[in-house]
């Protein structure tokens, strides 16, 4: 099924769930004129969007281009109606199938009354109920986009090393940077990262959506970061080239080429399948980093655990940068995964689930989409002395904004202990 076909399709869904929608409405308002007046003008607007919005994918054709300001509203517009329309959807079908199964006794006069005000009544709460998915998708839209999170982490490590006691290692992944449309937003995530004082600064993939030429106008930006022992990077599944329409023969090679220069040029120590070692005063850790791989056919498999450690000494304390969670514990046929590989690795940073971007996250419950696709979809996993951490992403992609899911910096203290 080709791009045009899949927009073509959800264009059509979102036709049914209007049509559906308004009739719904229709129906439970209809008393109240003011109010139906202006959910019908919601709705005819959401249509026009919802047109808009289908015409900008299929002109995208296959590249997630750099996005403008009008573009991102009109696409982060419709994702906000559809969610509302889902919602109320669901909520006028649960209603309706109660009504089917309900036994009706009596037509009277007070009976009908009383119908009719229950009517009304559902009608204006399945407003209110449509009403917490378009704000809360409105404000991921307009604001929590760009409201940059830091999280801190303290992890003890029985086997660190003394002199790297206290260690803050500060990750950041999934920058998307044909994504962005306020440049002045991003500085401040950038001015907010280098405040944290970090020893290390690390990037676990996905610079751009589709083409390096996205991430040229963060260059002044991401190379203004400063760390005492490095700044270090890997590639994500977006940074190979395979996302974009080359008109070459070579291009892909040519991105590739171009888009570890764009690394370099940001100050970033780039890490293809191979590790680095760090020194404070007589102690050594080792920081490394593979290509993509990802478990989903369409993604890069690049990663060689045994090329990145085998100059590494077995027993050395190790932090892994590797974009793709899956790579940490996925059952291989072919090759070792992180868990099981004999270079036992303290620590992988990776990223690539942004979180799926939508989600709920408390103290008593973390949810989101992404978390039936990915298994290690956001924050701190372990198994037995291995921890693996998945960020939730600087960046966004597809749907432009963040709703529950805040863009995130990460700040790690490593302790001894």
């Amino acid at each position: 099924m080709n791009r045009d076909t899949i927009f073509l399709l959800s264009l059509l869904f979102s036709v049914v769930l209007f049509v559906y929608s308004f009739v719904q409405f229709r129906r439970t308002l209809k008393d109240n004129k003011r109010l139906y007046f202006w959910v019908s003008v919601i709705l005819a607007l959401g249509f026009i969007n919802a047109i808009l919005a289908t015409i900008i994918g299929m002109r995208e054709r296959g590249d997630i281009a750099q996005r403008t300001t009008f573009s991102n509203w009109v696409v982060g517009l419709n994702f906000t109606l559809i969610a509302t329309l889902i919602t109320s959807t669901a909520y006028f079908l649960f209603n309706d199938l109660g009504r089917l199964f309900s036994k009706i006794k009596n037509r009277k006069s007070r009976v009908k009354s009383t119908i009719s005000s229950r009517r009304k009544f559902i009608g204006q709460l399945g407003v209110l109920v449509a009403g917490i998915p378009f704000t809360s998708f409105l404000y991921g839209v307009f604001k929590g986009r760009y409201d940059y999170t830091v999280l801190n982490q303290v992890i003890e490590y029985p086997d660190l090393p003394t002199s790297f006691d206290g260690l803050k290692i500060l990750q950041i992944s999934d920058v998307h940077a044909g994504s962005f449309d306020d440049l002045s937003k991003v500085q401040k995530g950038i001015d907010l990262m280098q405040a944290q004082g970090a020893d290390i600064i690390v990037f676990t993939g996905d610079l751009v959506n589709s083409i390096y030429t996205e991430a040229l106008q963060l260059i002044p930006m991401f190379s203004s970061l400063k760390a005492p022992l490095g700044k270090f990077s890997v590639l994500g599944n977006h940074d190979y080239g395979g996302y974009h329409h080359h008109t070459e023969p070579d291009g892909e090679e040519k991105h590739f080429e171009a888009i570890q220069q764009v690394h370099k040029d940001m100050g970033f120590r780039l890490l293809n399948n191979e590790a680095r070692i760090l020194a404070r005063g007589e102690d050594k850790i080792c920081l490394a980093g593979t290509e993509n791989w990802g478990a989903s056919r369409r993604f890069p498999k690049k990663a060689d655990l045994d090329k990145t450690f085998e100059s590494i000494p077995k027993g050395l304390f190790t932090v892994l940068l590797s974009h793709d969670p899956t790579f940490w514990d996925h059952d291989f046929t072919d090759t070792s995964n992180v868990v099981a590989h004999e270079k036992k690795v303290n620590l992988t940073l990776s990223g690539h689930t942004h979180g799926s971007q939508v989600g709920i996250e408390f103290p008593w419950l973390k949810w989101s989409p992404v978390q039936y696709i990915y298994k290690n979809w956001a924050g701190l996993y372990e198994k037995g002395i291995q921890k693996l951490y998945v960020n939730r992403g600087f960046g966004y992609i597809g749907f432009p904004g963040r709703v529950g899911i805040w863009p995130e910096i990460t700040v790690f203290e490593l302790k001894k202990g």
